[in-house]
């Protein structure tokens, strides 16, 4: 599951604006189904405990509880360039959350806008993983660096975790932010994390009368899409191009091709002989439309 670690140099009960960063937090994981990477000592959470009063301290107690750790390694990982203020509590967390450095997508590094200056001004951040205690690893790994106010808004930040969103191959006008490239994703899935997909997808159901929605092909594995045909080409689901107009889009369990209509900024989903326009919420916006020629994919 994706893991958040949240740069917070303060102490935990003398956070900027009250512990509002810390629930902004603690809603952003709740939104989005995400876990938190703990990274204050147990003994921190005890010292917080006795300088306050819990009726006073009651409204953070859950927010901040989710973010101490018990136990956990020695080895730190360590920004580059390291900011100030980082705790070594905090450089191990980092590299706890790192057990898996093939996993490209864990952890997300979450920055409160307070503390943009310290960091890097890139989507990404590159980490030094100390391998002093034997652990085989590369000089560095690059990361996500997301600023939390705007978590939404970065490149890779939810499309990472969520194969069905492509704003970002085919981003919205202004005049358009209504109607974004998104297939239509089953409502049962929503906020359901990766790993679960492969339990989750088989009890899907892609026809519910007036909807439609884009479920991929049954051996379809998230873990095996490499990062860069995830991020860049937008290419998490299976995906097909062919010359012919109309045909080049992401294929689905059924075998029909999803292509994005640029203009009019809906799906035209093509099968054999028809296709139907299907809006970016699964809504069926036509009925079946004969092809004025046949798709080669389907000629096959």
């Amino acid at each position: 599951m994706t893991q958040l670690l949240l740069d917070h140099p303060w102490r935990l009960d003398a956070s900027p604006g009250g512990g509002t960063i810390l629930l902004r937090f603690d809603n952003l994981l709740k939104e989005h189904g995400f876990d938190a990477v703990p990274f204050i000592s147990e003994q921190e959470w005890v010292n917080i405990l006795q300088r306050n009063r819990i009726g006073s301290f009651a409204a953070m107690i859950r927010a901040v509880r989710r973010l101490v750790r018990s136990g956990g390694g020695a080895v730190m990982a360590v920004p580059i360039p390291e900011p100030t203020g980082l705790t070594d509590e905090w450089k191990v967390a980092l590299r706890d959350s790192m057990h898996d450095l093939e996993d490209w997508r864990c952890p997300q590094v979450v920055i409160p806008e307070i503390r943009r200056a310290s960091w890097p001004n890139s989507l990404e951040i590159s980490i030094n993983v100390d391998s002093s205690k034997g652990l085989a690893a590369p000089d560095s790994q690059y990361r996500i660096l997301v600023v939390l106010e705007s978590y939404d808004t970065h490149r890779y930040a939810t499309p990472d975790g969520d194969p069905w969103n492509l704003d970002r191959i085919h981003p919205p006008s202004n005049e358009s932010a209504d109607y974004p490239c998104r297939l239509p994703k089953p409502p049962e899935l929503m906020k359901r994390p990766l790993e679960e997909l492969e339990r989750k997808l088989p009890a899907c159901f892609q026809d519910h009368g007036s909807s439609l929605y884009y479920l991929p092909p049954e051996d379809w594995n998230y873990a095996t899409v490499t990062k860069e045909r995830w991020r860049d080409r937008g290419h998490g689901f299976p995906y097909r191009s062919d010359s012919t107009p109309h045909c080049s889009g992401w294929i689905d369990k059924e075998d029909r091709i999803w292509e994005w209509d640029r203009e009019e900024r809906h799906w035209d989903v093509q099968s054999r002989t028809t296709y139907l326009r299907v809006s970016h919420t699964g809504t069926k916006l036509s009925s079946a439309i004969p092809h004025s020629t046949r798709c080669p994919h389907f000629s096959r």
